[in-house]
């Protein structure tokens, strides 16, 4: 489902913008997914620019 977020960014000589969806399961997910909660104040994993930007909407 779109959100009204929309984001700017730039990839070297490139400038983007990014349409934020919301993401919910339907029933029960699968043993072998894989996925991970990031806590945007302290990441345990190395988070591109356009990842702080996205986790920044929420702050």
């Amino acid at each position: 489902m779109p959100t009204p977020h929309l984001v700017r960014h730039v990839i070297t000589t490139r400038r983007i913008e990014v349409e934020l969806w919301r993401g919910v399961t339907i029933g029960p997910v699968p043993r072998r997914a894989r996925l991970r909660w990031v806590d945007r104040d302290r990441p345990a994993m190395a988070l591109t620019a356009l990842a702080r930007k996205v986790l920044a909407l929420k702050a």
